[in-house]
Parts: C-alpha cells; structure tokens; sequence
C-alpha cells in the first residue's frame, strides 16, 4: 500500500492565501501594497470582480492611490466603458493634471459612454501638455470632428500631417473634412493621394465607409481594401458552432448597437414586429445606447429575446449568444460607427449574414453572406463583394408602414410663397461633391422661382460650409444663384419629416447616394430624383424607386440626370401629379408593404438555414 498522501485541494490553498492577505489588509488597513496583493490574488484565479471591488475599498482607505486607480482601470480594460474603469481614470486625470497620458486614457474611455462630450476637456488638455503619439492625435481628431469641433479637427490632421507627412490616416480624414466643408479645392488636391490608397492600403487604417465618398472607376476597389485589412476572417462558411438549434422554430438574432432613435431602427422596426412567431424565435443584441424613445420602446416590445450587451465585453457577448443556439445571425453594423466585429469574427452562428447596416462589403466580421436585391447588385456586380449576395425579390431595405405620416409643415410657417419650387437634399454634407452642386445650381439659374434646401453642418463646421461654397460659386460664376441655396437646421423626426413633406423634389447624388433619405421622402409622398451609380451605395435610391414603380424618376446618367431635372422644373404639373401618385401608393406599393417585406425576408432565412444544414450533412 503506498504511504504517499493525498496532494491539498488546489482550492484549499487559495482560501488559505486569501485568507492570510485579508489578515494582512485588516492589520494594516491604510497601507495600498497590502490591499493591491489581495486583488492581484483575486484578479489571478478570475475573481475579478471581487478583485475591483477590493480595489475601491483600498481607495477608499488610502486614498486615490494612483498605483490602486490604474489597477482598476488595468482589470475592466476589455470592458470598454465600463462605469468603474471610468471613474477610476478619472480620478487619475484628476490627480494629475499635468500627466498627459493620464489625459488621454481618461478622454478615449470617456469617448466610448452616453456622454462623450465629457472627453473633449483631458483629449485638450493632453495636446496642450505637448502629446506628439501620431495615434493619439489621430483619436483626439477624430473626438473633435465626433463632437462637432471641426477646426479642432482640422488642425489636429494638419498636425499630424506636419510631423509625418503622407500618413495615410491623416490624409484621408483631411479630404473627408475639406468634403465636409465643401473645401472642393483642398478635397481634389487630396484626392489622388486618397485614391492610391485605398487601391493599396489596408482598412486596418481607414474605415472603409471613406471610399464611399470617391468615385471609383473599379467597382471592386472597395472589397479589394476589405480583403486586405482582414485576410484571415472574410468569412466563416463551413465553421462550426456547438450550439446549432435543433427546435421547430428558427432562431436568428439581429446584433447591432442601432436600435435606438436611429435610422437603422426606424426602417426595422416593421420588420421586427412582422416576424411569424409561430415559425421564427427571434434575439435581439443591443450593444448601443440605452434610449428612452418610442423607436427603442417599440423594437423591445415587439421582440420575444431582448438582450442588452452594451456592458458585456466582447467574450461574455460571444458566449451570451451562442448559449442560445442561434440558427442565423444578422449582423447590422459592419464597418460603421461604434462596431463591435469580434463578436462575429469569433462565429456565433452557423450562418452570419450582413444586413442594412454599412453599403458595402464588410470584411472581418465572419460573414458569410451580403443581402442585397437586383437593383442594388445587378448581374455581373457581385464581384464588388467578398462574400455571396442574397438578392431579395424587392427592394433590400427594410420599411415600416405603421410608421406616422408626416403632416407637412406650412409654406407660410417656413417664410415660403406658395409659388416657390422647394428643391431639397437632406444628406450628410460629404456626399455632395461639385459636380451634383454644378447641375442643382444651372437648375436654379433656369427656373428663377426654385429654391434649394440642404443640412446645415454643426455650428463650427457650417461657417467654413458657408465660406467655402460662396467663394466656389464665385470661382465658378454662379455667385447669383448664392441667395437661393439655404441650409436648415437639423430636427427630431417627427419634425424633419413635417418640413420635408412640403418639399417639391428631393435631389439625389452620387457616388454615395441617398437611402434612409430617399425612403424618408417616398414615404413623405414627395418625388425623388436619382442616377444610377456604379456601387451599390450609389444604387440604393434606383432599387428603391424601382420597386415603388417610379421609374420615370431613375436616370441613366448625369447628363440625364440634369435634363430630367430641368423638364420637371419647366412643367411642374409633372411633380404636382407624382405627388398625388405617391400619396395614394403608400398604402398598396410593395415598397411599403411591410408584411410582404417580412415574408421575402424569411423565406430568405429559411433557404440559407436550409442550404447550410445540406451541406454540413454532407461534409
């Protein structure tokens, strides 16, 4: 018989050591070492939690101990935006005002809460101290253009293009600002340097959402860049995950952090709330901001599985998901702002599909698959897409035909005679290059009573907007139609699309057209005006106005495109008629036929489970 003892239980030991440390704190309760090797002990068996909140009770013993404040910070560092790693680098920043990497860490996480505003102060304070990291200042520049300082922005990307010229970063942001801006000069100048790029450059520098702004004369330069900046997860086809549902409904989950008071939401919402629930069990993964809107309050009614990971790091929101045996995951961010692609990198589901969120492709997000319709990937263009393209029979994007019609607001409440011609285009400034500009102001040369509204920028940026065109007009003699091109404020909802109601025609634009906006005016009963682009972001508005059954609206060209322009001001019984025509199809076009939508869209759901199911039998 042996003699040897049986070895201690590992556990038994770690409640020895803890025991001893938490003896050792209450001897010694003011002194910051004792405590720290408690959480130390904690933090290495996983108890990291308890090891944070051990860390507080030092703090609050000792002091703001800054030695305690980082390792708080240090554990939550896969936690972005944590409250806890908030506070405690902030109490850093506050302990040293001089520190700028103390500046910085406390700004970049504050950049990532509900409000971010609160960032803006140490990012400044930091370049004031002198911070020289060429990625620091790209982060702070990037704050400053998020928070709507755009000069700030602007001379943080001249600074950066100072110490190391040509970095690409910088130079891209730089042309997107001077877009921004209508800084038409200064952007082309860029734009050579910017087209190299992203013919060559890796969108592990440059969201890819930049491009969108270019005109490409190769339709596939885009997914080129994609491919570069994710080689190894364009896609997950044939993984396998170990929860796979084996229950009479389907499960599928939408992941996004849009579905707040958000243009995402308010296209979906039908889509959620038409789900057949008798076939379809359906999750929902919110990682944005929690909102107290009627749009947020309204997806989470109509949703069986709500799930808010918003502080759930990137491996508790992995396992969260896969521990509910989802069959098809629909990833909605892509490469757009606040994403998280590590969720779906890491395959949560068998099948991962990209919907509504970026115009695009979208590479290192483990997608299998790009939902598009005929329009916006017409035959031969599936090649400017990594992965497959699921074509729905109507348009792709999702509508909500429960959504408020919109009253239109007054002429007389908007300073208007009733004899003006309203011509509008309520996108985001970068899209309107000076070709578009060009054609809308020869318009309103021609047609004297027509008046062109576009969004205003924010407060800092709309001065140079403003400076920027007149001196364009000027250089371009076009100065008097100056007075009648005027920018309006932006609004809620509701009220936008009040005012956009007693618009005559919206102007779409290229090479990133409209598509919330083009889908706002349709529903506002008001005619749109397109040209068909090379992309799929440059074809949203024609697969929309394709499936509405307004053609005559669709333009092959921008010669065409200036021509039906001029027509439709000369006769403007023309848009009086396609007004009356569009009010009465709202309530019978396919385009806002929601159920009919959601009936396409699950049987789109059911194939690709079928076909995957096929082939993993088969493997």
């Amino acid at each position: 018989m042996s003699t040897e003892t049986s070895p201690r239980a590992p556990f038994d030991d770690i409640d020895r050591i803890e025991r001893t440390l938490h003896d050792a704190v209450a001897r010694t309760p003011t002194q910051a070492a004792a405590w720290a090797q408690l959480a130390m002990h904690l933090s290495s068996y996983g108890e990291h939690r308890r090891a944070v909140d051990v860390l507080w009770r030092a703090v609050a013993a000792c002091g703001d101990n800054p030695a305690l404040l980082q390792a708080i910070a240090d554990l939550l560092v896969d936690v972005a935006g944590h409250p806890d790693r908030l506070e405690a680098l902030a109490r850093l920043a506050s302990a040293r005002p001089d520190d700028a990497v103390a500046q910085v860490n406390f700004g970049l996480e504050a950049l990532l809460t509900p409000n971010p505003t609160n960032a803006l102060g140490p990012l400044r304070r930091a370049v004031e101290l002198g911070e020289a990291r060429i990625a620091v200042l790209l982060n702070i520049a990037s704050a400053e253009l998020q928070m709507g300082s755009f000069d700030a922005a602007v001379g943080l990307f001249d600074r950066v293009l100072q110490l190391e010229p040509g970095n690409p970063t910088a130079t891209v942001e730089r042309w997107f600002a001077s877009l921004t801006a209508f800084d038409w000069f200064g952007a082309l100048a860029l734009e050579p340097a910017v087209e190299q790029f992203f013919r060559s450059g890796s969108s592990s520098e440059v969201s890819p959402l930049r491009a969108l702004a270019l005109k490409m004369k190769d339709p596939a330069t885009l997914r080129h860049y994609v491919e570069r900046g994710a080689r190894s997860h364009l896609s997950g086809r044939g993984l396998r995950h170990a929860g796979e549902s084996t229950g009479n409904r389907l499960r599928i989950g939408y992941l996004s952090a849009d579905f707040h008071d958000h243009a995402t939401a308010r296209l979906a919402g039908g889509l959620f709330r038409a789900h057949a629930r008798d076939q379809f069990e359906v999750f929902a993964y919110s990682y944005g901001p929690r909102s107290g809107s009627a749009t947020a309050a309204d997806m989470r009614a109509c949703t069986e599985h709500w799930h808010d990971i918003a502080e759930h790091d990137d491996t508790a929101a992995i396992a969260l998901i896969r521990s509910h045996k989802i069959d098809v995951l629909i990833e909605m961010k892509g490469h757009t702002s606040g994403t998280r692609p590590e969720i779906s990198r890491q395959r949560v589901a068998p099948v991962q599909i990209h919907y509504l969120g970026c115009p695009g492709p979208v590479g290192g997000f483990g997608i299998d698959y790009f939902v598009a319709d005929n329009v916006t990937v017409p035959r031969g263009a599936d090649d400017e897409f990594n992965v497959p393209v699921l074509k729905l029979p109507r348009s792709y994007q999702a509508t909500d035909n429960r959504r408020a019609l919109p009253v239109a607001t007054t002429r007389e409440s908007a300073g208007l005679s009733e004899d003006t011609l309203l011509l509008c285009n309520s996108n985001q400034l970068w899209k309107i290059r000076p070709d578009f500009m060009a054609i809308w102001c020869r318009a309103l040369r021609a047609c004297p009573s027509a008046l062109l509204w576009l969004l205003q920028s924010s407060e800092s940026a709309q001065i140079r907007v403003d400076a920027n065109l007149q001196a364009w007009l000027l250089s371009s003699g076009m100065e008097d139609v100056a007075e009648r091109i005027l920018f309006v404020p932006r609004l809620p909802n509701e009220a936008h699309m009040s005012r956009l109601a007693m618009v005559d025609l919206v102007l779409d634009q290229l090479p990133c057209g409209s598509h919330t906006t083009a889908s706002d005016a349709l529903w506002a009963a008001v005619p749109l005006l397109t040209v068909t682009g090379n992309t799929f972001a440059g074809r949203v508005a024609s697969s929309l106005l394709t499936t509405h059954g307004e053609q005559s609206f669709i333009t092959p060209t921008t010669a065409a495109y200036e021509a039906r322009l001029l027509e439709l001001l000369a006769d403007p019984q023309q848009l009086a008629a396609a007004r009356t025509r569009l009010e009465a199809k709202r309530s019978a076009s396919p385009l806002f036929d929601t159920a009919g939508f959601v009936r396409d869209w699950e049987a789109m759901l059911n194939n690709i489970h079928t076909e995957n199911a096929r082939t993993r039998r088969a493997a």
